[in-house]
């Protein structure tokens, strides 16, 4: 009998011990790996997203593709598009998938916005309700200094400081009849552009009362992309279609290209615009990247491909010389991405990144430090 009850006991404790085991693995596989480097930083680096099948990660390489550098990794795989850094290179934003939100059914319906600190490699979450995931990121970086503008998941508009680690509240969607998202910062860092339902409108950050600047067109749907193009004009895509500069103090609003935009990206000395643009009549129809003048004009594409390949994810270095972007050209089924790079006229394309097995995306450049 009491043999028995020994055996018993013993089974016992071994289904316990493996739980265990099980829920310390499952915890594991869900945590964030910060994990810091050996660059110097005093060359212009390339950071990018890579994802496989096991875990998401965030790597930095030289320039030419060499000296690769793993900087974080998700093993739950949450990590999304839409890396930022700062104006002065030390702190890099990026938006994880948060599981964790009410109301529904979605996965990962809302993000959790992180900051790695590039000098030192620690990292932190400034905000845990983040906004609906969208290939346009709800936040951006201030050009004049640590800051970023973002949107939560309701509907309100916050500036974070980095340095000081205190954010304030710019927009309260319970005290104003406003829903603004996709923040974009002016030039000189004074006003934020945000977009919702009915229009575009601009606030003054010291004077936070949104002034609507224009309607949008039901026709061609809401808003896909939008930057400031000078202290004067925004530039912005329909999701319909269309590529628009508006100015923010008459509200004029003129067409400059008609195709349709998922992505825009202004040259370092705002003269001229990348785009990530298709036709619009075929979903199946690849996109590609084009370059213009900010008045549209010279519009060329730089980066098509023979085939039905994707080029996405443009993002100019620092000092307009070079595009780095994401390409599908590698991939016969268009299931695979790598980095690649080209003079910002489109000579001299060069693939940057080999993971044969998996995808690399969203690059984006970082200055050497001085």
């Amino acid at each position: 009998m009491r043999c028995r009850i020994g055996i018993g006991m013993g089974m016992i404790n071994c289904v316990l011990s493996f739980l265990l085991l099980f829920l310390l693995h499952c915890s594991w596989r869900e945590t964030r790996v910060f994990r810091g480097s050996t660059t110097d930083w005093k060359s212009d680096q390339i950071i990018y997203i890579v994802s496989k099948e096991k875990y998401k990660a965030i790597c930095v390489m030289d320039i030419d593709g060499q000296n690769v550098r793993e900087l974080y990794r998700d093993y739950s795989k949450a990590l999304q598009s839409g890396m930022a850094v700062s104006k002065d290179g030390k702190w890099l934003a990026f938006l994880r998938g948060n599981k964790n939100v009410p109301g529904t059914d979605c996965p990962y319906a809302a993000g959790i916005i992180n900051l790695l600190n590039l000098n030192d490699f620690t990292g932190r979450d400034i905000e845990r309700k983040q906004l609906l995931l969208m290939s346009q990121p709800h936040y951006s970086w201030s050009p004049t200094r640590n800051q970023i503008a973002y949107t939560d998941f309701n509907w309100n508009v916050y500036i974070y400081d980095a340095e000081t680690e205190t954010k304030r509240i710019v927009v309260a969607e319970d005290s104003s009849p406003l829903s603004l998202y996709l923040p974009r910062w002016s030039p000189d860092g004074k006003r934020i552009a945000g977009v919702n339902v009915l229009g575009i409108y601009v606030i003054d950050v010291n004077n936070p009362v949104p002034v609507p600047i224009n309607d949008i067109d039901e026709g061609l749907g809401p808003i896909e992309a939008m930057c400031w193009l000078s202290e004067q004009e925004l530039l912005f895509s329909y999701e319909g279609g269309g590529l628009f500069k508006i100015n923010v103090a008459t509200g004029e609003k003129v067409s400059i290209n008609p195709l349709t935009t998922i992505d825009i990206a202004l040259s370092p000395d705002r003269q001229l615009i990348a785009a990530v643009q298709d036709s619009g009549i075929d979903i199946h129809e690849p996109s590609n990247i084009y370059v213009m003048k900010i008045d549209g004009s010279d519009h060329r594409n730089l980066a098509e491909q023979k085939g039905w390949n994707d080029n996405f994810n443009p993002c100019w270095s620092t000092d307009g010389t070079y595009i780095v972007f994401a390409s599908t050209l590698h991939s016969w089924d268009r299931t695979r991405s790598e980095i690649y790079i080209m003079d910002a006229d489109g000579q001299n394309q060069k693939r940057l990144t080999f993971t044969e097995d998996g995808n690399c995306y969203n690059p984006t450049w970082v200055a050497r430090r001085e």
